[in-house]
């Protein structure tokens, strides 16, 4: 499209009787109507340029303005939800008043993430009772306080049955054609290096090997580079407890003086 045939353009894309380019965004007050115009602004915009998005064409000062308002549906859309936010008398999970929920009985349930599960429930619930909820909505913002902190113990004791079934979990590793069997899972750190971080102690044809990764392409390992990792993790402590010993001894000049 030549610059002529977009300036033609731009001026001639109306929604809703409305040129966009002079959209007057105080006019939207909930959440909801905004986000119906914007999607028939994207369905526009997208059968003249399948690359771009609205607020790559209508410039800078036309998207603030766009943000503002969005900012404002948001908050406005949150303080009204929040204004609800002790009312869950009507809100049940499988049949039980959220307030009145035993997560020990969600613990035992046969699934991969208990805690996940219960917020999805929680959130077909909750938009069965107010409908679509805000976007900047945490579950922070509506438990009350005691209960909050019960979800947040419920999301502990999740996170760490699922690092023990990690831990425990047996992987296999083909290496050379052979297959190894983990017994065991370890950390493994590394300077400046975000993967790899794990090692495994395997067995394969009733011996027992150590197998790493380098980019995650597994290896077999020796017995030295455990030594070598634990002398790297010590020289780290070391320089730790120095760094934490420095910030001692400057606290107590601070002090003298």
């Amino acid at each position: 499209m030549s610059i002529s045939e977009f300036s033609d353009f731009m001026e001639s894309f109306y929604i809703d009787d409305q040129k966009v380019s002079e959209t007057n965004f105080d006019k939207f007050q909930t959440i909801q109507e905004f986000r119906i115009w914007y999607a028939k602004l994207h369905k526009k915009v997208k059968e003249n340029y399948s690359y771009v998005y609205p607020e790559n064409i209508f410039g800078a000062e036309w998207y603030k303005h766009y943000e503002n308002c969005e900012d404002r549906l948001h908050e406005l859309d949150l303080e009204t939800f929040l204004k609800n936010k002790f009312d869950f008398s009507n809100i049940l999970i499988d049949g039980v008043p959220i307030l009145e929920t035993d997560f020990e009985i969600w613990k035992e349930i046969e699934t991969e993430n208990p805690y996940g599960l219960f917020l999805e429930k929680f959130w077909d619930a909750i938009r069965e009772k107010y409908g679509e909820t805000p976007l900047l909505l945490s579950t922070e913002d509506i438990w009350p306080e005691e209960f909050y902190q019960k979800l947040m113990s419920f999301y502990d004791d999740c996170l760490e049955m699922q690092l023990e079934k990690e831990k425990n979990k047996v992987e296999t590793f083909e290496i050379d054609g052979k297959i190894y069997e983990s017994i065991y899972r370890f950390n493994v750190g590394h300077q400046g290096w975000e993967c790899d971080y794990y090692g495994w102690v395997c067995k394969c044809d009733g011996q027992k090997y150590i197998v790493m990764t380098s980019a995650d392409v597994p290896y077999i390992a020796d017995r030295s580079t455990l030594g070598n990792l634990i002398e790297q993790y010590q020289n780290w402590i070391d320089n730790t407890g120095y760094a934490l010993d420095l910030m001692n001894e400057i606290d107590d000049d601070y002090e003298s003086d």
